[in-house]
């Protein structure tokens, strides 16, 4: 439980009182001084504490969960959510979801797990230039326990002699299952990102409200041979994750899928 002394009454700025609220729990948050899993005081503890009425503190604290700093347990109380994960490395560099976790010294772990067949839409299939079965695997990928993405991958069936074995990977790494089951080695992957808000899916499967904005990484993995053999779609809360990008003036390789800053805005993402 957080210490309701660490909480200065407000200094009543010409802001509404709720974002001055929000703003001084956010340098609360960032600064460390309200822990990463810690739980909340009370609503009528923060009321007292800012000098405000409930009713701020409850549209304050219903903004910073839209952000994505609380998480709500119904019937259990307000938690800061989990420290945010920043990848140190170029998004140059094509790291797994978990790969990524470990290398900011967090742990990993997969929740809401779902594995099926079918035939893929015509979009799937015209982008991993095949016309056979995908496998969709779909996942919550969580960071010491918190939700941080939902993530929907697709590859050929063709690819996937056990389907249990796929199911034993899933917890983890579908690069290391792509690598040890199939001797398929990633060579590189081509990304977009793209700002969405949380449909009711989303919300569910990342604990988040209903419209939270969220960040979409769209990703085709191409092996060493230059065959698209994984599309993904990876669900961020937008505290969970920061991208950074290593921005070159020189001329970028030339691979293919690669989409250059002149084309880009013309052909869009699907």
């Amino acid at each position: 439980m957080i210490d309701i002394d660490q909480i200065r009454s407000l200094d009543h700025a010409s802001v509404p009182l709720k974002f001055e609220v929000s703003a001084r729990l956010i340098d609360l948050i960032e600064g460390a001084t309200f822990q990463p899993g810690s739980k909340l005081p009370s609503e009528q503890q923060l009321a007292t504490a800012f000098g405000v009425s409930r009713m701020t503190i409850r549209d304050s604290l219903a903004l910073l969960e839209l952000q994505g700093f609380l998480l709500r347990r119904h019937g259990v109380g307000t938690f800061v959510r989990g420290p945010l994960l920043v990848l140190n490395n170029p998004m140059e560099v094509n790291l797994g979801v978990s790969e990524a976790i470990r290398r900011n010294g967090m742990e990993p772990g997969v929740t809401n797990l779902e594995i099926r067949r079918e035939h893929p839409s015509s979009s799937v299939a015209r982008k991993l230039d095949l016309s056979g079965d995908i496998y969709i695997v779909e996942r919550t990928r969580t960071c010491n326990s918190f939700p941080l993405a939902f993530t929907i991958d697709h590859m050929p069936a063709n690819l996937v002699a056990d389907e249990a074995r796929l199911r034993e990977y899933s917890q983890g790494s579908l690069y290391e299952f792509l690598e040890k089951e199939t001797k398929i080695e990633i060579d590189y992957g081509i990304s977009a990102l793209i700002p969405e808000l949380a449909d009711a899916r989303l919300a569910k499967n990342l604990q988040v409200p209903n419209g939270c904005p969220i960040v979409l990484m769209e990703q085709l993995d191409y092996s060493i041979d230059g065959k698209p053999v994984l599309l993904s779609y990876e669900y961020y809360i937008r505290r969970g994750i920061r991208f950074s990008v290593l921005r070159s003036r020189k001329n970028p390789p030339k691979r293919p899928g690669y989409v250059s800053a002149s084309t880009f805005s013309r052909a869009g993402v699907e």
